[in-house]
Parts: structure tokens; sequence; C-alpha cells
């Protein structure tokens, strides 16, 4: 998780980044990942876009997880405005986790406000890979967590 947060302050530099992982099942099996991005100015549409851009690609090589995304999608962003989008993420790691799997799946949704950017993930055990309940969470989650602008 240290690399996500890495790479997420290495391309928003100016910007506060902050990484929580909500785990819940008897072995965390069912989880959420939240990386939210926030500027203290809005967004410009160039940053808006690259933002959309960077939440579909497969992270650093370096971090030995290759991922690919299908089924991305626009979904409502809800009452909060902005974008979003929701796919489905599919996710090989060279070392296994501590149960010996190399592979993983989640649905992510990316949703961009007027000054934020929030990337919401969940466990398929979590989401059962059903972008219009994770499309939910992120809606619920945002008006928890954010605050219009």
């Amino acid at each position: 998780m240290d690399e996500v947060l890495r790479l997420a302050e290495a391309e928003n530099p100016g910007s506060k980044v902050e990484m929580k992982v909500y785990t819940g099942g008897q072995f965390g099996e069912r989880y959420a990942l939240v990386v939210a991005i926030t500027k203290d100015t809005a967004l410009t549409d160039a940053e808006r876009a690259e933002a959309l851009q960077d939440a579909w690609k497969s992270p650093d090589p370096a971090s030995g997880v290759q991922t690919t995304f299908s089924g991305i999608e626009d979904v409502d962003a809800g009452p909060l405005g902005g974008s979003a989008q929701c796919g489905l993420a599919y996710s090989r790691r060279e070392q296994p986790d501590v149960f010996g799997n190399h592979m993983f799946s989640t649905t992510q949704c990316v949703a961009i406000g007027t000054n934020t950017v929030i990337e919401y993930n969940e466990s398929a055990e979590l989401s059962g890979m059903k972008i219009a309940k994770t499309a939910d969470d992120l809606r619920k989650f945002r008006a928890q967590a954010e605050v219009k602008r």
C-alpha cells in the first residue's frame, strides 16, 4: 500500500494525498481501498482528463503488480456533482499474498469533483464484481467524506 501512496503523491505534486483501507471478513477478504487527492484550487479540465486516464492504467511495473481493466463506464457521480467512472480490475502480483494467491480482482471507481479525485476500490468479495454496487458505495462514501465546493 505504501507504493500506491508514493505513486499518487509523485503524480500529484502540491496536492494532499490520503489513503485508507477498510477491511472486514474473517481474513480481511472484504475490503475497500480509498485514495483521495485534494487540491487547494479547482482542478483544470486538463487535470480532470489526466486523473481519469491515470485511474485506468496499470501500476508502475516496479510494484510487482500487473493490472488490466475491463467494462469501464460512466456512472452517476451523485449529488456532489463532477464525473465518475467505474470498471473491473484484474491484477496479478509477482509475490503471493499471505494466502498464496497471485491473482485478485476488484471493482474500481473514480470520482472527480471540483478540487478532488477519489479512487475507490472494493474487493470481489465485497462488491461481487458488480459495478452498480461499487458506484453506489462510492456515492455514499463521497456524501460522508467530501464537502461540495
